[in-house]
């Protein structure tokens, strides 16, 4: 037999604690009675309490408490079990406790949706905030709560229009500014979630969100490495002597990869009629800009804010360049696209003799002991277990300072590849290539590093004792070798042009 309980409330605060001590040992019965059974409405009697939600009964949310508390009680209560009809937006659950509200009215809708988005409902908040933005088109507020459970459910494109709505109707909002500028971000539009983030901090400096989100947007953007390749002095000095002897008064240059613009003001010091440099990330494009303007080249330099590949003569460039700089190299040599990229630059947006730096590139391989070095990458035994099954999830190739370690040469080093830049186009190669071992030793890993050929005299090298801003790639061995000087391993190497790997044949 049900009982029914009835108060004529207009104030829910003006009763609240009777009624929420009658409600907490029935949300425990329910709880002992329906966990980890199906929910039946008529299993156990119920109190209702009846009244009314209204959108000027602006303390209503104390009624939450009791939610909060069936919440926490994990009973048949929970919002994450709640199921909302948008018909009317009524919960099966609601009308328990003897809730009624007008379906209709936006403001009760939103509070309900703050509700559930506050207990983890993220699909029925994200209901109920769309029926408030639908009944209710005039409020800022009510598209950045839908718009924040959207971005909760990943749905992107959504969550944008949301925030974009909202912003038609305030346009200096800086949480719909910041909520936006993080939608940009997961869909890799970087200069738009700078603009709004830039615009959010003109309305509010000290807004947090908008600082934090605009630091880590540069920070993603450029890894710190970046600083130690523009101080290393030996690559600066290579480079400078390489475009000096390369540049004529009506040079034309193209840089791909403009960085800070270091090079590609180089090249205009060198006289260069003009130079012409593409940036993939828009953030980098724009501070380069900066760069450029406040050492005065602006009016010799032109940074373009796309990948090099989508660069189009008449378009970007008014004619082919004479003369191509990049420096798009990482420490396997391939990883930063520059065979594709420097091909694709010769076959489109170069003259026929147009003199590339640079020319060419090889990659040498070496044997390496390093138990230290090792351990930093792998694991085998620790205080007596043995752990060696967690090296499933090691990367087979790291990047290391070699120096910093200590480490021996077991064998000499060998060239792997040689790529030649201004000949045919360098086609997926694989080969055997045979490394005579020169001394005792356990292998570690395989040590490979590259040389640059800048022009026929200039060379860069990344070898270890060349202490150069780039660090060493080596391919882990997972168990080390053991091997005697004068044997020989065979060493298989291949590359699709984008990416070198290594294994010894066993």
């Amino acid at each position: 037999m049900k009982r029914h309980f009835s108060f004529p409330i207009t104030d829910p605060c003006q009763t609240s604690p009777f009624c929420v001590f009658l409600c907490f040992p029935w949300l425990l019965i329910r709880k002992i009675t329906t966990e980890n059974t199906e929910f039946h409405r008529n299993a156990l009697p119920w109190p209702r309490f009846h009244f009314n939600i209204q959108s000027s009964d602006s303390r209503w949310l104390f009624w939450g408490l009791a939610l909060d508390y069936a919440e926490t009680a994990r009973s048949t209560l929970c919002y994450k079990q709640l199921h909302f009809s948008l018909g009317g937006c009524v919960s099966n659950d609601l009308p328990l406790l003897g809730f009624s509200y007008d379906a209709n009215d936006p403001d009760v809708l939103y509070r309900l949706g703050l509700h559930a988005a506050l207990n983890g409902a993220t699909e029925n908040a994200a209901a109920l905030f769309q029926r408030a933005v639908e009944l209710d088109p005039s409020d800022p507020a009510k598209f950045n709560s839908w718009g924040n459970q959207l971005l909760a459910l990943k749905r992107w494109n959504e969550a944008r229009s949301a925030f974009s709505a909202g912003l038609k109707l305030a346009p200096n909002h800086v949480e719909l500014l910041s909520n936006l500028a993080l939608v940009h971000k997961v869909q890799n539009r970087l200069d738009e979630a700078q603009t709004c983030l830039d615009h959010a901090l003109l309305q509010n400096p000290d807004f947090l969100p908008a600082r934090d989100q605009r630091d880590f947007l540069y920070k993603d953007a450029v890894p710190t490495w970046h600083f130690s390749m523009m101080n290393d002095s030996q690559r600066n000095a290579a480079y400078e002597k390489a475009i000096q002897k390369a540049v004529r008064p009506d040079s034309v240059v193209l840089e791909i990869g403009t960085g800070s613009g270091l090079l590609a003001m180089m090249a205009a010091r060198a006289g260069a009629k003009h130079v012409y440099t593409a940036e993939m990330n828009p953030l980098i494009a724009a501070v380069a800009q900066e760069i450029i303007q406040q050492n005065g080249y602006a009016d010799r330099i032109t940074v373009l804010a796309k990948k090099s590949t989508e660069l189009q003569i008449g378009v970007d460039l008014p004619e082919p360049a004479d003369v191509l700089v990049t420096e798009t190299f990482d420490a396997g040599f391939l990883g930063e696209g520059a065979v594709p990229s420097i091909a694709h630059a010769r076959g489109h947006l170069l003259k026929p003799d147009a003199q590339l730096i640079p020319c060419a590139g090889s990659v040498f391989a070496n044997l390496l002991e390093s138990q230290k070095l090792w351990e930093e990458c792998a694991v085998s035994q620790v205080s007596g277990f043995d752990l060696s099954a967690f090296n499933r999830f090691q990367e087979h190739i790291s990047v290391q300072y070699v120096e910093r370690f200590p480490h021996r040469r077991l064998s000499r080093d060998t060239e792997l590849f040689h790529f030649d830049f201004t000949g045919y186009p360098i086609q997926p190669e694989a080969k055997r290539v045979e490394i005579p071992v020169i001394a005792d030793g356990v292998v570690h890993q395989i040590l490979y590093w590259f040389r640059l050929f800048l022009d026929s005299e200039t060379v860069l090298d990344t070898n270890i004792e060349d202490e150069s801003c780039w660090r060493i790639a080596l391919q882990i061995l997972n168990p080390p070798l053991p091997v005697q000087a004068g044997s020989t391993q065979t060493l298989i190497a291949q590359h699709n042009t984008e990416f070198i790997k290594l294994r010894l044949a066993l």
